[in-house]
C-alpha cells in the first residue's frame, strides 16, 4: 500500500517524486502499519495502545533500514 502515492502520481504523468508524493506515501504507510497493528492486538489479546506505536515503530525502523541499504547499495 505505501507504494500507492507513487503509482498515482506517475499515472499522472509525474516524472520526478516531489515532496508531496513522499509526506502521502509517510502517512499511507503509518496509517496501514497502525491498521496492521490493530489486527494484531485483536489476535494476539494485546492492548491496543501498545501493540499500534509498536508496529509503527518497529515498521519505521525496518523501512530506514532498507532506505539506508538501498541508498548504500545503490
Amino acid at each position: 500500500m505505501p507504494i500507492l502515492p507513487t503509482v498515482i502520481a506517475k499515472a499522472g504523468g509525474a516524472v520526478n517524486i516531489e515532496q508531496g508524493v513522499l509526506i502521502a506515501t509517510l502517512c499511507v504507510s503509518i496509517f496501514f502499519l497502525g491498521v496492521i497493528g490493530l489486527a494484531k492486538s485483536l489476535v494476539g489479546g494485546m492492548k491496543w495502545y501498545i501493540s499500534v506505536p509498536e508496529t509503527i515503530i518497529i515498521g519505521a525502523i525496518a523501512a530506514s533500514v532498507s532506505y539506508g541499504i538501498g541508498t548504500a547499495f545503490g
